[in-house]
């Protein structure tokens, strides 16, 4: 439709542009994500990244069990991760006290597994310090962070990290 017929149409009070409603022969269909996906027998599909109510899936990851070694001025951390959700999740990586450590491990609904979480000196210094995980679900490769405020206890001189409380919403990234 040219310019001047959908100046015409306006002019007249007709809708500027008509939709064609018969289909074409070659006219293919579009799909839409919204759309409920049925499976052969005719039965609706459950999308494994939504709840029943449609909404999307946030797991959650813990960190707990948080065991704190002295070595002379130096210091390992070593934790518990559990994923504490209903869906498979694949573990990233770590940022605590300045330091990367990648997780890299699958875990499934409950699962948990130890990790050395920080190797380095200890603080003489109560450090500001907040911890994120980094994972993604296993369906689709969503990815998530989880930050967490992180206590310290008063031991020897040093500050050491003691227990790990999740902060707020996770971020969807």
């Amino acid at each position: 439709m040219g310019f001047w017929n959908v100046m015409k149409n306006m002019a007249v009070g007709k809708p500027a542009f008509e939709v064609d409603s018969t289909p074409k022969e070659n006219q293919h269909e579009v799909w839409s994500d919204d759309a409920p996906q049925v499976n052969d027998s005719g039965a609706e599909v459950q999308d494994p990244t939504r709840d029943s109510r449609g909404h999307k899936i946030i797991p959650e990851v813990a960190v707990t069990h948080v065991k704190s070694h002295l070595n002379g001025a130096n210091m390992e951390v070593y934790a518990i991760v559990i994923n504490t959700s209903d869906v498979p999740v694949f573990l990233d990586k770590m940022h605590l006290l300045g330091q990367k450590y990648e997780l890299d491990r699958l875990l499934g609904p409950g699962s948990s597994h130890n990790y050395r979480i920080y190797r380095g000196p200890a603080f003489t210094y109560k450090p500001h310090s907040d911890a994120d995980v980094e994972y993604r679900l296993e369906s689709n490769h969503d990815y998530f962070r989880a930050r967490f405020y992180v206590e310290f206890d008063y031991q020897n001189g040093y500050y050491l990290p003691e227990e790990f409380h999740l902060e707020g919403p996770i971020k969807d990234i």
